[in-house]
């Protein structure tokens, strides 16, 4: 379940199933992180990074249409990839970015 976006940043794990007498600490079942970002438009900025002015001075403009999320870092571990873990996570941080009202979503792929 996603939570309130009242902060900035949400950490999105992915961890592997628990198996029978199989003992491991949260970190070393942890098979995918992602970010999920939540930020304000700059003024005069129409889409993340596209400035239809430069203004002088930057300011941020703080009104719920100027509000997005950003994801990115998304990362799994080598030997989980392929199975759909990335996907799963996106669709997560997606539906959590929906649920909060966000209108646009960016992506960063590095």
């Amino acid at each position: 379940e996603c939570v309130s976006t009242k902060g900035v940043w949400i950490q999105v794990y992915q961890v592997r199933k628990e198996q029978k007498n199989v003992k491991r600490s949260i970190i070393k079942s942890v098979v995918g992180t992602l970010d999920l970002n939540i930020r304000y438009l700059l003024q005069g900025e129409t889409f993340p990074g596209e400035r239809v002015k430069t203004p002088f001075c930057c300011s941020t403009n703080r009104t719920p249409l100027s509000r997005y999320g950003y994801i990115a870092n998304l990362c799994v571990a080598k030997s989980d990839r392929r199975q759909g873990i990335a996907s799963n996570m996106m669709y997560f941080a997606v539906e959590c970015a929906k649920s909060n009202e966000f209108e646009h979503i960016a992506i960063v792929l590095r």
